[in-house]
């Protein structure tokens, strides 16, 4: 968009150009009006004015009188220099040096025509696109209004930083590919001069601002049909922590391989001049990934973040028809759907000529790559051959690998695929030159909290069906977090079961429960080392960061709980979740005390807690000191850990043997995890133990006896449980009965409103478990109308002798078959009813 500054001298015409302006459909802002509006009465414009030449320049209605004003200034030097300098400096998108080339003068001295004459020739001036240099010129301005606008959001945020907030809505799954169908139309219209222009820029108008500040620019290449819309179904997502901008190639457009690298170039220099502490990240789709790569290989010196989507650089690329075809027009979705109504035979052979060039240059410029590279890869090879993710993972210096084995190889297009958790569960998202594992986190989004804990994680967490339970701060126990704070700073001190099994179901109950994301203190294996050799979709090490997991060290620690986090420590380590033999539930817990120290520094409420559970999962077959002793794997495991930076080489004695390796294990029949947070102990005002060791001391011994101590308590509690075994749950909740409709006081009276309810039918199978437990409401909506009193009486008598059965049975006390937190609320009945009327005796798991 080009400004255009109109200026003249008194009756020189100014209205005049104004009126032709406007009547050719341009807005014009009046000067004059805008200077009158910011001195009304009242304002704070208005004010200073009167505060400098008094009460005397106003009209009896308290306006400024204009005249009387124009009279004093211009009388009186003194006057005239106390209301500021008498002259403005227009500068339109440039400087003094460029100012002269678009100087344009209409001559109003003429007749009207004449007038008019000059104004088309300005008009076309004007009028004209805008070059490359004046498109940057103009980013610039807006850049830098921006920079200011943001220095001074960072001022009034003083030391808070504004994030987004666990689990909100990034918008992944509202696109389809409907929208992007209709969106590649209208890039291409039918008529003269469709796709035609050179390639140029533009960002997604679903798009909008970053929700966070800094935000780095996400440019994406598209792929050979030069489209650039085939990140819309990412845009809302990306566009929450991106600057997504996008390139389009038009069909018409001829510009060589290399032309194309150097309008790239011009773009990315300009972006890096603005920020050059700031990353550039470019996504490329198939051809787009090899401009992405042959950038990176010509700009070494600028922070580049690569990931592109494969096969997209066969290092052999046939140059016979039938298998370029095969890879021009192979995807309906990418040819048919988007060409079909412009492609012409001479774009075909151009394009074809294109992907030749692309191939051969980026092949040739592999090994000047220095840029980050995240190759993502599907398991459809579009073109043989197969294997250019490994080809080209070992060929680049700094490269991670996702694969994507049942994916096609329209990637981009897959509603199960979402870039940016791609991204964040590579740990490639920085805002600087390093990547801040703590200022740099985003937060799990909503659909990436269904997507793994909804599915990925769902059988799972069923087998091992967590029961969680807190410490109110007068010491009762409850069933859930309430007794943990529901703000931070926070710090979890807890026992690390075997293989870390506890984590998971940890991290889900807090994001359901308290919004709260655990900043858990990991070791450096998920965040460094040679782990990248497990290349999958999403893997354990992509999981640990992408939900908050941090690289364990005293830097980590002081910055977390400087924003108030929730920080989660386990001081046994990995010593104590890859224990040996007959070692379960027992503490390796060094003689260091220093998070005691620092938690008392920023007032951190500290949670001891415990978890018992894995006795009850896998049972050790081969641990350490029996692996050890196998030559061949012994080697592995000694290369493994020189790879990868060890933790607490200082502490001796079992509790810094930090050896990482993999115990051979065997699956029990599941039993149940259980957790107790016990009670807070406030940090806040205990100034003394930062300062004495040997208070923090004791106060570390005190904290590590509670954690033996809640887990001798659950040892005993689970025994009360007669869900412990997954047998029992099974079985209870698929018991069956036939049928359910209301409760009690809708039994009695079979014509009341909830009974008269338009049916859909009865419900066939009904389970009364806990938390399978179908209400009375929802059961009296599936029922038929009309039923009679025996039939009602009938119901009730089966399920008072279903519950007696039950209590009587081996499967023990049913005391979770009509919880009173469930069946109380939504069938009417409290806890005293239920063990009145069922005969049920809560066990003191469940009265709590």
């Amino acid at each position: 968009m080009r400004l255009v500054g109109l200026t003249g001298g008194i009756a020189s015409g100014k209205s005049t150009v104004s009126n032709l302006f406007k009547a050719s459909g341009i807005p014009v802002v009046d000067a004059d009006i805008v200077a009158r509006n910011v001195v009304q009465k009242g304002t704070g414009g208005w004010k200073k004015i009167v505060e400098a030449f008094g009460n005397d320049v106003l009209l009896e209605n308290g306006e400024i009188d204009w005249a009387r004003l124009g009279q004093i200034v211009f009388s009186d030097p003194e006057k005239r220099q106390s209301s500021g300098p008498a002259y403005f400096i227009w500068d339109i998108l440039g400087d003094n040096k460029t100012m002269d080339k678009r100087l344009q003068v209409i001559n109003n001295s003429g007749t009207k025509d004449e007038t008019e004459e000059q104004f088309q020739q300005v008009l076309r001036k004007v009028s004209e696109p805008l070059t490359w240099k004046e498109r940057l010129r103009s980013r610039d301005e807006a850049a830098a209004v921006d920079r200011r606008g943001s220095r001074r959001r960072r001022r009034a945020k003083k030391v808070d930083e504004v994030g987004l907030d666990p689990l909100y809505d990034d918008g992944f799954g509202e696109v389809t590919v409907t929208d992007y169908l209709e969106a590649v139309r209208a890039m291409f219209p039918l008529g003269a001069g469709a796709g035609a222009g050179p390639p140029r820029w533009f960002c997604p108008v679903d798009c909008g601002r970053p929700a966070i500040d800094g935000a780095p620019p996400l440019l994406f290449l598209p792929g050979i049909d030069g489209v650039g819309m085939e990140l819309i179904m990412h845009h809302k997502s990306l566009a929450k922590v991106f600057e997504v901008r996008c390139l389009h190639i038009p069909v018409s457009d001829r510009t060589p391989y290399e032309g194309l690298l150097q309008i790239l170039e011009e773009y990315v220099k300009y972006e890096h001049s603005l920020s050059p502490n700031r990353p550039i990240y470019i996504t490329g789709d198939s051809f787009g990934g090899c401009l992405a790569l042959s950038l990176a290989a010509r700009n070494p010196e600028i922070d580049l973040a690569i990931l592109p989507l494969l096969e997209m650089v066969p290092s052999n690329l046939p140059v016979t028809l039938p298998h370029l075809l095969r890879y021009l027009i192979g995807d309906p979705l990418k040819m048919a759907m988007e060409f079909g109504n412009v492609i012409q035979m001479d774009t075909l052979v151009w394009k074809l000529k294109l992907i030749k060039s692309g191939a051969d240059y980026t092949n040739s410029h592999l090994d000047a790559v220095q840029a980050e590279v995240l190759l993502l890869a599907s398991g459809n090879d579009n073109l043989p051959p197969s294997g250019e993710a490994d080809r080209l993972f070992k060929a680049l210096k700094s490269c991670k690998v996702r694969y994507f084995r049942t994916s096609s190889d329209r990637l981009l297009m897959e509603d199960s695929f979402n870039l940016l958790t791609v991204i964040k569960g590579a740990s490639m998202y920085r805002q600087g030159k390093q990547r801040d594992a703590v200022a740099d986190f985003l937060p799990p989004t909503l659909s990436e909290f269904k997507r793994t804990f909804d599915e990925d994680f769902k059988l799972v967490h069923r087998l091992l069906s967590p029961v969680m339970l807190s410490t109110l701060r007068n010491g009762k126990i409850v069933r859930g977090l309430a007794g943990v704070p529901d703000k931070g700073p926070v710090l979890l001190v807890g026992y690390h079961q075997l293989l870390a099994m506890e984590v998971t179901s940890m991290v889900e109950e807090f994001l359901r429960e308290k919004k709260a994301v655990l900043r858990a203190l990991a070791h450096p294996v998920f965040f460094v080392g040679n782990y990248e050799t497990l290349r999958q979709e999403l893997s354990l090490f992509d999981v640990a960061p992408m939900y908050g997991g941090v690289q364990v060290n005293p830097i980590s620690t002081y910055r977390l709980f400087e924003r108030d986090e929730f920080v989660l420590l386990y001081p046994g380590g990995i010593r104590e979740a890859l224990h040996r033999k007959g070692e379960d539930y027992q503490l390796f817990w060094p003689d260091q005390p220093e998070f005691v120290r620092m938690a008392a520094q920023f007032g951190v409420t500290i949670i001891p807690f415990g978890c018992v559970g894995e006795d009850d999962m896998l049972e050790i077959l081969l641990d350490y000191n029996d692996i050890k002793n196998v030559p061949y794997i012994r080697e592995t495991i000694e290369s493994f850990n020189q790879d990868c930076p060890g933790v607490r080489s200082t502490v001796k004695g079992e509790e810094g043997n930090q050896v990482l390796h993999l115990p051979v294990v065997v699956p029990k029949v599941p039993g149940r995890l259980y957790y107790l947070f016990g009670k807070p102990i406030e940090m806040k005002g205990n100034d003394n133990i930062h300062r004495d060791r040997e208070s923090a001391n004791q106060l570390y011994l005190d904290i590590k006896s509670e954690v033996e101590n809640i887990m001798s308590y659950l040892k005993r509690k689970r025994e009360q449980d007669p869900y412990r075994s997954i047998t029992a749950r099974i079985l209870i909740t698929q018991l069956v009965i036939f049928p359910i409709f209301s409760h009690e006081k809708n039994l009695q009276q079979p014509n009341s409103p909830a009974a008269q309810r338009p049916s859909r039918g009865c419900h066939p199978r009904l389970a009364v478990c806990g938390d399978a437990c179908v209400s009375a409401r929802s059961a009296s909506r599936h029922c038929q109308v009309g039923h009679t009193p025996a039939v009602y009486s009938r119901a009730r008598k089966l399920l008072r002798l279903a519950v007696v059965v039950l209590a009587g049975s081996p499967l023990g006390r049913a005391s979770a078959v009509l919880a009173p937190r469930r069946f109380g609320r939504r069938a009417g009945y409290s806890a005293t009813d239920v063990s009145r009327r069922c005969h049920l005796v809560l066990s003191p798991v469940h009265q709590q």
